[in-house]
Parts: structure tokens; sequence; C-alpha cells
């Protein structure tokens, strides 16, 4: 068995000394954040960047820790922050979540992202941009969420056009493009439509490069 990186450093990233420094703290979450999802979620990354046919995988297969303790972690203490309004520990937690790239990580970000926990709009923004991680490892469980934000014409036209940016990203099928195509029609947002029309114009022209063809009407 490999040895268990990730657990020395989740104890680092939450030990009182480190969290007491500022700067240190935010550095250490993160870098464990990015370590769990290299090592533990993304099976590419777990097996190509990490010596595991001589020494193992830095930790166990599904390993049940990230899920029940430190995805909960960072979740309390994204809940914390927000209850304490303390926005440097608010924008520290959502990267870090985000970092970590795992599908769960969406029903932490939920409540406030439907608005049912309050959060700014800039808050609400830096989730959306987040999920670029899951973006790259879980791509059609990430298109399925930026597809409903960038639908929902009552949310600010900032979080829309990141959606859509980020939808982008995670290779959507034709017919999504096209439904996308189609509600500029009918979306009342000159910024959500013009996001839409340059993405979907720049999809279009490397894949027309790359195959020859890919007709979506704007």
């Amino acid at each position: 068995m490999g040895f268990n990186l990730l657990c020395v450093l989740q104890e680092l990233a939450t030990n009182q000394l480190v969290r007491d420094q500022r700067f240190l703290n935010v550095t250490a979450i993160q870098a464990f954040a990015d370590l769990a999802r290299k090592a533990q979620v993304n099976n590419v990354t777990a097996h190509n960047r990490y010596p595991v046919h001589a020494f193992g995988r830095l930790s166990s297969t599904n390993l049940p820790a990230l899920t029940d303790e430190y995805l909960p972690y960072m979740a309390q203490k994204l809940k914390n922050a927000v209850r304490e309004a303390d926005s440097h520990k608010i924008q520290v937690y959502i990267r870090a979540l985000g970092n970590l790239g795992h599908p769960k990580i969406l029903s932490v970000f939920e409540p406030y992202l439907e608005g049912k926990v309050a959060m700014s709009d800039f808050q609400r923004l830096l989730m959306v941009i987040s999920l670029d991680k899951l973006v790259r490892v879980y791509p059609v469980t990430a298109r399925k969420v930026l597809f409903n934000i960038y639908q929902n014409t009552g949310e600010a036209h900032e979080l829309r056009c990141a959606a859509v940016f980020q939808l982008m990203k995670a290779n959507p099928p034709a017919y999504m493009l096209q439904r996308m195509a189609e509600f500029t029609n009918y979306d009342l947002s000159t910024q959500v439509n013009a996001a839409v029309k340059s993405s979907i114009q720049t999809a279009a022209k490397m894949f027309h490069t790359t195959t020859g063809g890919l007709e979506i009407e704007l």
C-alpha cells in the first residue's frame, strides 16, 4: 500500500496552528484539495502522475474519507464562513471544494446557487467558475447543472455567461448546442446571447477544422 500522503496533508491543512495563519491556511487547504482530486477523484491522473505500479496509489481506491470526512469538513467551513459573512473564507472554501472536482460538491453548492441560502452574486459566480475541475473529470454531470443555470433567465447574466463558457468545456452534444442556439431567439439577455453565439461559433470552427462538419444556425 502506498504512503497515504493525503492524510498527512489533510492533517496539516486542518491543524489549528496552520488555520490561524491566513495565507498558510489558504495554501494548505488548496494544495490538499488539488492533491485529493489528482490522487483520488481523477483516475487518469492518479494512474499517470504517480508511481502506482511501484508504490501503489497514494490512497486506497474509493477512499471513504474523501466523501465522509474531507468534503463535509470543507462544506461545514463554507457554511460557517457564510454565517459569519467572512468573504475571504467563503472564497477559500468555494475554491477548495471546486478543486476536489467530486460530483458531491454539487450538493454543497446547490443551496447557494439556487438562492436557498443568501450569498452575493460574486460568490455564486465563483462557485460556477470553480466547477472547472468537475467539468474536466465528470463532464456529463457538470454540463447538466451548467445547462440549467444557463437556461434560468431570472439568474444574473454574469452567472449565466460563466455557465455557458464552462459548459463548452464539457463537450456538450450537438442537440444541446442546437437548443442553446434556438434559445437565443427568445432570450432577452444580450450578454448571454453574445456568449452563446461566440462559444458555438468557436466550437463550430474547431469542429469543422478537424472533421469538416457542424451546422448550427444562429
